[in-house]
Protein backbone atom coordinates (compact mmCIF):
# COMPACT_ATOMS: atom_id res chain seq x y z
CA UNK A 1 0.00 0.00 0.00
CA UNK A 2 1.54 3.24 -1.12
CA UNK A 3 0.48 6.44 0.84
CA UNK A 4 1.35 10.01 1.22
CA UNK A 5 3.01 11.69 4.23
CA UNK A 6 0.11 12.66 6.50
CA UNK A 7 -2.74 10.24 5.46
CA UNK A 8 -4.32 8.04 7.37
CA UNK A 9 -5.07 4.62 6.99
CA UNK A 10 -7.38 1.84 8.83
CA UNK A 11 -6.46 -1.47 9.80
CA UNK A 12 -9.11 -4.42 10.44
CA UNK A 13 -8.72 -7.59 12.30
CA UNK A 14 -11.13 -9.94 10.83
CA UNK A 15 -10.72 -12.48 13.74
CA UNK A 16 -13.78 -12.89 15.62
CA UNK A 17 -12.40 -14.41 18.72
CA UNK A 18 -9.39 -12.05 19.47
CA UNK A 19 -10.17 -10.08 22.59
CA UNK A 20 -6.92 -8.14 22.98
CA UNK A 21 -5.06 -6.81 20.56
CA UNK A 22 -1.13 -5.39 20.31
CA UNK A 23 -0.45 -3.28 16.47
CA UNK A 24 2.93 -2.15 15.54
CA UNK A 25 4.01 -0.32 12.37
CA UNK A 26 7.68 0.07 11.93
CA UNK A 27 9.98 1.30 9.61
CA UNK A 28 14.21 2.14 10.14
CA UNK A 29 13.67 5.01 11.94
CA UNK A 30 9.99 4.64 13.83
CA UNK A 31 7.35 2.55 15.95
CA UNK A 32 3.54 3.31 15.95
CA UNK A 33 1.64 1.38 18.57
CA UNK A 34 -1.99 0.55 18.98
CA UNK A 35 -4.46 -1.83 21.33
CA UNK A 36 -7.09 -0.53 19.64
CA UNK A 37 -9.16 -4.06 17.45
CA UNK A 38 -9.41 -1.73 14.40
CA UNK A 39 -6.83 1.03 14.56
CA UNK A 40 -6.61 4.03 12.25
CA UNK A 41 -3.22 5.06 11.92
CA UNK A 42 -1.45 8.50 11.00
CA UNK A 43 2.21 8.01 8.77
CA UNK A 44 3.48 11.65 9.36
CA UNK A 45 6.85 10.36 8.50
CA UNK A 46 8.20 8.95 4.98
CA UNK A 47 9.60 5.63 4.80
CA UNK A 48 8.23 1.41 4.57
CA UNK A 49 6.77 0.25 7.24
CA UNK A 50 6.58 -3.48 8.34
CA UNK A 51 3.14 -4.28 10.39
CA UNK A 52 2.50 -6.57 12.77
CA UNK A 53 -0.51 -8.07 15.13
CA UNK A 54 -0.19 -10.14 18.08
CA UNK A 55 -3.67 -11.34 19.42
CA UNK A 56 -5.18 -13.31 22.05
CA UNK A 57 -8.06 -15.27 21.45
CA UNK A 58 -11.03 -15.64 24.06
CA UNK A 59 -9.64 -19.14 24.28
CA UNK A 60 -5.82 -17.62 25.77
CA UNK A 61 -4.12 -18.78 22.70
CA UNK A 62 -1.65 -16.04 20.90
CA UNK A 63 -1.42 -15.58 17.92
CA UNK A 64 1.11 -13.04 15.76
CA UNK A 65 1.16 -12.11 12.28
CA UNK A 66 3.51 -10.00 10.63
CA UNK A 67 3.56 -8.41 6.97
CA UNK A 68 6.85 -6.75 5.71
CA UNK A 69 6.85 -3.79 3.68
CA UNK A 70 3.14 -3.29 3.88
CA UNK A 71 3.06 0.18 3.89
CA UNK A 72 5.17 2.65 1.92
CA UNK A 73 4.75 6.28 2.83
CA UNK A 74 6.04 9.10 0.39
CA UNK A 75 6.34 12.56 0.34
CA UNK A 76 5.57 14.51 -2.84
CA UNK A 77 7.96 14.34 -5.50
CA UNK A 78 11.05 16.59 -5.57
CA UNK A 79 12.73 17.27 -9.67
CA UNK A 80 16.10 17.04 -9.93
CA UNK A 81 18.62 16.29 -12.44
CA UNK A 82 22.38 16.68 -13.66
CA UNK A 83 23.83 15.67 -16.86
CA UNK A 84 27.82 14.96 -18.29
CA UNK A 85 30.03 16.73 -19.97
CA UNK A 86 28.77 19.49 -17.90
CA UNK A 87 29.75 21.61 -21.04
CA UNK A 88 29.14 19.35 -23.74
CA UNK A 89 31.82 19.55 -26.20
CA UNK A 90 29.71 16.87 -28.35
CA UNK A 91 26.89 15.82 -29.01
CA UNK A 92 26.21 12.97 -26.97
CA UNK A 93 24.90 13.73 -23.34
CA UNK A 94 24.35 11.52 -20.37
CA UNK A 95 21.43 12.39 -17.84
CA UNK A 96 21.41 11.69 -14.29
CA UNK A 97 17.61 11.59 -12.07
CA UNK A 98 18.71 12.85 -8.42
CA UNK A 99 14.93 13.38 -7.73
CA UNK A 100 13.36 12.05 -4.29
CA UNK A 101 10.22 10.35 -4.41
CA UNK A 102 9.75 10.18 -8.18
CA UNK A 103 7.46 7.09 -9.66
CA UNK A 104 7.50 8.19 -13.21
CA UNK A 105 9.27 10.40 -15.12
CA UNK A 106 9.04 12.52 -18.27
CA UNK A 107 11.60 14.33 -19.81
CA UNK A 108 11.63 16.57 -22.78
CA UNK A 109 15.37 17.37 -24.33
CA UNK A 110 14.82 21.00 -25.85
CA UNK A 111 14.86 19.77 -29.62
CA UNK A 112 11.47 17.79 -29.85
CA UNK A 113 12.72 14.11 -28.11
CA UNK A 114 11.43 13.11 -25.33
CA UNK A 115 11.70 10.22 -22.60
CA UNK A 116 10.29 8.17 -19.99
CA UNK A 117 13.44 6.26 -18.69
CA UNK A 118 15.35 7.45 -15.22
CA UNK A 119 18.41 8.51 -16.25
CA UNK A 120 18.09 8.17 -20.24
CA UNK A 121 21.33 9.38 -22.64
CA UNK A 122 20.70 12.03 -25.26
CA UNK A 123 22.51 12.83 -28.69
CA UNK A 124 21.80 16.13 -30.06
CA UNK A 125 22.26 16.58 -33.99
CA UNK A 126 23.25 20.00 -34.16
CA UNK A 127 24.79 22.53 -31.53
CA UNK A 128 22.84 25.19 -29.52
CA UNK A 129 20.76 25.74 -26.67
CA UNK A 130 18.55 23.47 -25.25
CA UNK A 131 16.03 24.08 -21.93
CA UNK A 132 16.04 20.18 -20.27
CA UNK A 133 12.63 19.88 -18.56
CA UNK A 134 11.99 16.47 -16.52
CA UNK A 135 8.78 16.08 -14.73
CA UNK A 136 8.68 13.74 -11.82
CA UNK A 137 4.84 12.04 -10.65
CA UNK A 138 4.30 10.20 -7.84
CA UNK A 139 0.77 9.39 -6.29
CA UNK A 140 1.42 12.39 -4.08
CA UNK A 141 2.01 14.87 -6.73
CA UNK A 142 4.12 16.18 -9.23
CA UNK A 143 7.03 18.48 -10.00
CA UNK A 144 9.05 19.81 -12.67
CA UNK A 145 12.73 20.87 -12.64
CA UNK A 146 13.80 22.70 -15.89
CA UNK A 147 17.82 23.53 -17.00
CA UNK A 148 19.55 25.43 -20.06
CA UNK A 149 21.98 22.79 -21.54
CA UNK A 150 24.61 24.50 -24.85
CA UNK A 151 26.44 21.88 -26.38
CA UNK A 152 29.01 23.11 -28.66
CA UNK A 153 30.99 20.99 -30.58
CA UNK A 154 34.16 21.42 -32.91
CA UNK A 155 33.81 22.05 -36.48
CA UNK A 156 34.51 19.33 -39.07
CA UNK A 157 35.45 21.39 -42.38
CA UNK A 158 34.88 19.13 -45.45
CA UNK A 159 33.71 20.37 -49.07
CA UNK A 160 33.47 18.58 -53.19
CA UNK A 161 33.69 20.37 -56.05
CA UNK A 162 31.33 20.04 -59.50
CA UNK A 163 34.55 18.21 -61.08
CA UNK A 164 37.68 17.91 -60.23
CA UNK A 165 39.54 16.91 -63.43
CA UNK A 166 38.71 20.60 -65.77
CA UNK A 167 39.67 22.35 -68.90
CA UNK A 168 41.61 26.23 -68.98
CA UNK A 169 39.03 28.67 -68.70
CA UNK A 170 36.78 26.55 -66.67
CA UNK A 171 34.23 27.38 -64.20
CA UNK A 172 34.66 25.34 -60.81
CA UNK A 173 32.14 24.90 -58.57
CA UNK A 174 32.91 24.13 -54.70
CA UNK A 175 30.03 23.16 -52.03
CA UNK A 176 30.95 23.36 -48.20
CA UNK A 177 30.26 20.26 -46.21
CA UNK A 178 31.51 21.21 -43.50
CA UNK A 179 29.52 20.82 -39.96
CA UNK A 180 26.60 22.55 -39.53
CA UNK A 181 28.25 24.08 -36.30
CA UNK A 182 30.21 25.99 -38.75
CA UNK A 183 29.80 29.96 -38.81
CA UNK A 184 32.73 31.32 -40.95
CA UNK A 185 34.91 29.98 -44.48
CA UNK A 186 38.25 30.81 -45.58
CA UNK A 187 38.64 29.47 -48.74
CA UNK A 188 42.37 28.99 -50.66
CA UNK A 189 42.85 28.22 -54.18
CA UNK A 190 46.48 27.96 -55.67
CA UNK A 191 46.24 29.38 -59.09
CA UNK A 192 42.64 30.01 -58.90
CA UNK A 193 40.63 33.30 -59.86
CA UNK A 194 39.80 34.76 -57.20
CA UNK A 195 42.27 32.92 -55.48
CA UNK A 196 40.66 33.28 -51.90
CA UNK A 197 36.99 33.49 -50.64
CA UNK A 198 34.89 33.76 -47.78
CA UNK A 199 31.60 32.38 -49.50
CA UNK A 200 30.18 29.10 -48.20
CA UNK A 201 30.24 27.45 -51.70
CA UNK A 202 32.40 29.97 -54.02
CA UNK A 203 32.64 29.79 -57.50
CA UNK A 204 36.35 30.27 -59.14
CA UNK A 205 37.85 29.81 -62.21
CA UNK A 206 41.01 28.01 -63.43
CA UNK A 207 42.79 29.64 -66.22
CA UNK A 208 46.19 28.31 -66.79
CA UNK A 209 47.01 24.48 -66.81
CA UNK A 210 48.00 22.92 -63.66
CA UNK A 211 47.73 20.64 -60.01
CA UNK A 212 46.60 23.37 -57.63
CA UNK A 213 45.49 23.07 -54.33
CA UNK A 214 42.62 23.58 -52.19
CA UNK A 215 42.72 24.21 -48.26
CA UNK A 216 39.57 25.36 -46.59
CA UNK A 217 39.38 26.64 -42.79
CA UNK A 218 35.94 27.05 -40.85
CA UNK A 219 35.70 28.43 -37.54
CA UNK A 220 32.71 28.25 -34.77
CA UNK A 221 31.94 28.60 -31.28
CA UNK A 222 33.82 24.80 -30.69
CA UNK A 223 37.17 26.15 -32.72
CA UNK A 224 38.39 26.12 -35.92
CA UNK A 225 39.05 23.25 -38.28
CA UNK A 226 41.11 23.02 -42.16
CA UNK A 227 40.92 20.53 -44.60
CA UNK A 228 43.58 20.42 -47.02
CA UNK A 229 43.88 18.41 -50.92
CA UNK A 230 47.07 18.72 -52.71
CA UNK A 231 46.67 18.93 -56.07
CA UNK A 232 42.79 18.73 -56.02
CA UNK A 233 41.88 20.66 -59.05
CA UNK A 234 43.63 19.29 -62.58
CA UNK A 235 43.92 21.93 -64.97
CA UNK A 236 43.81 20.40 -69.08
CA UNK A 237 44.80 22.87 -71.45
CA UNK A 238 44.70 21.95 -75.49
CA UNK A 239 47.48 19.42 -76.75
CA UNK A 240 50.57 21.01 -77.93
CA UNK A 241 50.96 19.46 -81.62
CA UNK A 242 54.01 19.15 -83.60
CA UNK A 243 55.79 16.07 -85.35
CA UNK A 244 59.53 15.58 -87.03
CA UNK A 245 60.00 13.05 -90.03
CA UNK A 246 62.49 11.47 -92.05
CA UNK A 247 62.33 10.95 -95.78
CA UNK A 248 63.50 7.65 -97.53
CA UNK A 249 62.85 7.98 -101.06
CA UNK A 250 59.07 7.89 -100.88
CA UNK A 251 59.12 6.25 -97.20
CA UNK A 252 58.23 8.64 -94.98
CA UNK A 253 59.05 7.99 -90.87
CA UNK A 254 56.77 10.62 -88.87
CA UNK A 255 57.79 11.32 -85.03
CA UNK A 256 54.84 12.77 -83.36
CA UNK A 257 56.63 15.05 -81.03
CA UNK A 258 52.56 16.45 -79.41
CA UNK A 259 51.73 16.55 -75.72
CA UNK A 260 48.80 16.47 -73.88
CA UNK A 261 46.87 14.54 -76.21
CA UNK A 262 44.73 11.24 -76.30
CA UNK A 263 43.87 11.15 -79.92
CA UNK A 264 45.57 11.52 -83.53
CA UNK A 265 44.15 11.96 -87.04
CA UNK A 266 47.16 12.22 -89.75
CA UNK A 267 46.07 13.42 -93.34
CA UNK A 268 49.09 12.56 -95.33
CA UNK A 269 48.03 14.95 -98.19
CA UNK A 270 47.69 12.39 -100.83
CA UNK A 271 44.20 10.96 -99.60
CA UNK A 272 45.47 8.53 -97.09
CA UNK A 273 45.18 8.75 -93.56
CA UNK A 274 46.02 7.39 -89.98
CA UNK A 275 45.40 7.55 -86.39
CA UNK A 276 48.77 5.74 -85.01
CA UNK A 277 50.64 7.69 -83.22
CA UNK A 278 54.16 7.40 -85.18
CA UNK A 279 53.16 6.08 -88.59
CA UNK A 280 55.68 5.46 -91.63
CA UNK A 281 53.72 6.41 -95.19
CA UNK A 282 55.06 5.65 -98.30
CA UNK A 283 53.95 7.65 -101.42
CA UNK A 284 54.05 7.53 -104.98
CA UNK A 285 54.94 9.73 -106.53
CA UNK A 286 57.32 13.35 -106.43
CA UNK A 287 55.62 16.45 -105.30
CA UNK A 288 55.16 18.63 -101.78
CA UNK A 289 52.64 17.44 -99.42
CA UNK A 290 50.51 19.34 -96.90
CA UNK A 291 50.64 16.78 -94.27
CA UNK A 292 48.33 17.83 -91.21
CA UNK A 293 48.20 15.82 -87.89
CA UNK A 294 45.24 16.88 -85.72
CA UNK A 295 45.26 15.94 -81.91
CA UNK A 296 42.29 15.82 -79.28
CA UNK A 297 42.00 15.43 -75.64
CA UNK A 298 39.23 16.17 -73.37
CA UNK A 299 39.33 19.91 -73.88
CA UNK A 300 39.09 20.16 -77.53
CA UNK A 301 41.10 19.89 -81.09
CA UNK A 302 45.17 21.10 -82.23
CA UNK A 303 46.50 20.90 -85.78
CA UNK A 304 50.01 21.13 -87.04
CA UNK A 305 50.63 21.15 -90.33
CA UNK A 306 54.04 21.05 -92.75
CA UNK A 307 55.32 20.31 -96.29
CA UNK A 308 57.09 17.37 -97.22
CA UNK A 309 58.81 17.28 -100.37
CA UNK A 310 59.27 14.15 -102.35
CA UNK A 311 62.19 14.45 -105.35
CA UNK A 312 63.51 10.91 -106.88
CA UNK A 313 65.24 9.74 -109.60
CA UNK A 314 65.68 7.37 -112.22
CA UNK A 315 69.28 8.38 -113.17
CA UNK A 316 71.96 5.42 -112.91
CA UNK A 317 74.78 7.08 -113.33
CA UNK A 318 75.52 10.75 -114.75
CA UNK A 319 73.09 13.17 -116.23
CA UNK A 320 73.95 13.85 -120.06
CA UNK A 321 74.16 17.64 -120.97
CA UNK A 322 75.87 21.18 -120.20
CA UNK A 323 75.71 19.54 -116.61
CA UNK A 324 76.91 16.38 -115.55
CA UNK A 325 75.80 15.31 -112.18
CA UNK A 326 77.46 11.14 -110.58
CA UNK A 327 77.70 8.41 -109.38
CA UNK A 328 73.88 8.28 -108.73
CA UNK A 329 73.57 7.08 -106.08
CA UNK A 330 75.86 8.09 -104.19
CA UNK A 331 77.42 8.08 -100.55
CA UNK A 332 79.23 10.15 -99.28
CA UNK A 333 80.30 12.18 -102.11
CA UNK A 334 79.01 13.40 -105.61
CA UNK A 335 80.76 15.21 -108.70
CA UNK A 336 78.93 18.31 -110.60
CA UNK A 337 80.61 19.60 -114.28
CA UNK A 338 79.57 21.61 -116.58
CA UNK A 339 80.69 24.09 -119.10
CA UNK A 340 81.42 27.52 -117.93
CA UNK A 341 80.08 28.59 -121.48
CA UNK A 342 76.78 27.67 -120.53
CA UNK A 343 74.60 29.06 -118.19
CA UNK A 344 73.89 26.82 -115.00
CA UNK A 345 71.19 26.73 -112.71
CA UNK A 346 71.34 24.65 -109.85
CA UNK A 347 68.64 23.14 -107.08
CA UNK A 348 70.05 20.69 -104.52
CA UNK A 349 67.84 18.80 -101.85
CA UNK A 350 68.83 17.05 -98.88
CA UNK A 351 67.78 13.46 -97.90
CA UNK A 352 64.64 14.71 -96.23
CA UNK A 353 63.60 16.55 -99.30
CA UNK A 354 64.13 19.75 -98.13
CA UNK A 355 65.54 22.38 -100.54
Amino acid sequence: TVTCAGSTLKFYDNNKHTVSWEWVFFSDTLDIRSNEKDPEILFEEVGVYDVSLTAVSCFGDTLQFTKPLLVEVLDAPVADFSFLPPSPTENEVQFFNESAFGRQYRWDFGDGVTSDQRDPFHEYENDGEYEVVLIVDNVCGSDTIIRELEVITPPVAGFTVSDSIICAGDTVFFQNLSTSNVTSWLWEFDGAIPDTSSEENPVVVYENAGAYNVRLTVEGKGGMNSSFRFGYIVVEDLPEVSYEYMVGGRMIEFNNLTTGSTSYNWDFGDGNKSTERNPTHEYVMDGTYAVVLMAENDCGIETYMDSIVIKTSSLTDFVEGPVKIGPNPFNDQFDISFDAKVPVSLELYDVTGKK
